[in-house]
């Protein structure tokens, strides 16, 4: 299933949009894809693991969606955790490092 994402930050400006495609298995394991462009840099914001394309991995229980867009790797992570409904996905995304949490926001993701 298609999706069109758009990711803000802190202050609730549009940075990145683009598409997550999403394959959801018997075992509540989500695989897919992502494509994702930037749209407003700020020079203090740091977005680069989430620009470009590549695959993702996660979970979903119940309502609630767990996606990382860089699966295997230890760090440089971006996570996305939201809520889903009928329509959308709407979360908060996240850029991780070895020392934790190094920017993030909220995004909304429509069913295409």
């Amino acid at each position: 299933m298609a999706y069109l994402y758009k990711g803000f930050d802190t202050n609730g400006i549009l940075v990145v949009k683009g598409i997550l495609s999403l394959g959801i298995g018997n075992s509540n394991r989500v695989q897919g894809d992502w494509n994702l462009q930037v749209v407003k840099l700020r020079p203090s914001r740091k977005l680069d693991p989430q620009i470009g394309s590549g695959k993702l991995a996660g979970e979903i229980h119940d309502s609630k969606i767990s996606l990382n867009l860089n699966p295997g790797w230890f760090d440089n992570n971006v996570r996305l955790n939201g809520q889903v409904t009928a329509t959308n996905i709407s979360g908060e995304w996240g850029y991780y490092g070895f020392a934790g949490k190094i920017v993030g926001g909220k995004f909304e993701a429509a069913k295409k």
